[in-house]
């Protein structure tokens, strides 16, 4: 009898409690049949603040009291009247809006030097390497998380790429602002269709936010902006697609406005990118020649060097560059004719690119030592690169744990990794390897 009155009251219960998780889902804006979407919150809550905890330590660290070269650039522009007047300048002006709050601060209150910027850097990559980056690859491969696993990235970026953090570097900002903005649209599913569409007009702005602060994006972003509606959204009838397409073009349109009104300021064009020019040549053509001709980059701050500038030149692209008798530049369809000509060649120099791109020896970006010093660092870099790769070819197998179309993840794929592959051309610098730490 008392069994049969607990049966009783188990089987009454589970209507008010299917009941209630309706409610709060469906006040929640959330499809109340999904619970895979639920994160694992106070994981996420000690995971951020042990890792801003690490950050700021490791930060304080390094002893870093000043800014220099690009990340000095984005430091200065970052000042409240250089960002509310468009200053003209190589970059976009997405990530110094991010940093005006910070530097406004640090201006307030000189005394304290970069210590707001510490601070708030700590906080927003705890963020994005804790928890966004976590979720984000949660979403497209399943599998479960832990604090230890979150941990695992700021630790590895910190270890290999303190520079991207110590410095206002614009590289780790637009990875994490295009999966931010990955994330959003995958989150907007979930939602109802006033919230779906609030944050499909964030995600288009997050996408654009990325494509303004590191114009290497602008494929990735018009890849999201036609996948979204196509193949994330690929049950919705075609209004709602079209919907969805012009709600993220919105928010890319908001993102990238204040850049068209600058480029009509200073150059007399509406055009959406950023206008990168050195001596009236495209920075873009100079640095594929620059990518023949030299195997990879560095940039010291050790006064006793001769220049600030280390380059590492490949004697067999500086040949070819004779050969050719290319100059300051070059085309792209000249460039791409220069590599069917000589493909033997250019397997050669963008294996070594790719090779020198992912030793992090010189991971402080701003160098006080010489890399070719630094072997010890170069050795443990190689080696949990190559077990994590023996780890995924050995072991991996793709999680149940997740809802997403097996085409959708590989776009998303595409979307992350991509601009490494479109970058290898270039002059090589280990930062723009930065998703591989």
């Amino acid at each position: 009898m008392k069994d049969g009155k607990g049966l009783k009251a188990s089987v009454e219960k589970a209507p008010i409690t299917a009941a209630v998780e309706h409610t709060f889902a469906t006040s929640a804006g959330r499809t109340p049949k999904d619970k895979s979407w639920q994160p694992p919150g106070s994981e996420r809550l000690y995971a951020m603040l042990t890792a801003t905890v690490i950050l700021l330590l490791w930060q304080t660290a390094y002893h870093v009291d000043r800014m220099f070269f690009d990340a000095e650039g984005y430091w200065l522009f970052a000042k409240t009247d250089a960002v509310l007047h468009l200053t003209p300048n190589l970059r976009g002006y997405f990530f110094s809006f991010l940093l005006s709050p910070i530097r406004f601060v640090s201006d307030m209150w000189p005394n304290l030097g970069l210590l707001p910027y510490r601070l708030a850097s700590s906080l927003i990559y705890a963020y994005g390497l804790s928890c966004l980056v976590p979720d984000v690859f949660r979403r497209l491969c399943g599998g479960k998380t832990s604090i230890v696993r979150r941990l695992a990235i700021p630790v590895l970026v910190m270890t290999f790429a303190p520079g991207l953090v110590i410095y206002t570097l614009s590289d780790l900002p637009a990875l994490l602002l295009m999966m931010g903005g990955m994330q959003l649209a995958m989150v907007s599913k979930e939602y109802q269709r006033g919230r779906a569409m609030v944050l499909l007009v964030i995600a288009g702005m997050c996408m654009a936010g990325a494509y303004n602060t590191r114009p290497i994006y602008l494929m990735p972003m018009v890849l999201l902006l036609l996948s979204v509606p196509t193949v994330l959204y690929s049950g919705a009838r075609p209004r709602r697609q079209a919907v969805i397409a012009l709600t993220l073009l919105a928010g890319i349109t908001i993102a990238t406005a204040p850049q068209m009104v600058s480029n009509k300021r200073n150059f007399g064009t509406y055009y959406p990118g950023v206008i990168a020019e050195l001596k009236g040549l495209s920075v873009a053509s100079r640095q594929l020649v620059w990518g023949v001709g030299i195997q990879k980059y560095e940039t010291s701050i050790n006064e006793k060097d001769p220049s600030p500038k280390i380059s590492y030149a490949d004697p067999a692209g500086l040949a070819l560059l004779a050969e050719e008798g290319i100059g300051e530049t070059v085309s792209v369809p000249q460039y791409v004719q220069l590599v069917i000509r000589h493909l033997p060649t250019f397997a050669g120099i963008y294996g070594r690119h790719i090779i020198n791109g992912l030793d992090f020896r010189d991971g402080e970006m701003y160098l006080r030592q010489a890399s070719p010093h630094k072997e010890t660092i170069s050795a443990l870099n190689f080696i949990i690169l190559f077990a994590a790769v023996f780890a995924i070819l050995t072991s991996y197998e793709p999680s149940p744990g997740t809802s997403l179309s097996r085409r959708f993840r590989w776009i998303s794929c595409a979307v992350i990794f991509g601009p490494v592959l479109m970058i290898i051309p270039s002059a090589m610098e280990t930062r723009f390897f930065c998703r591989f730490t």
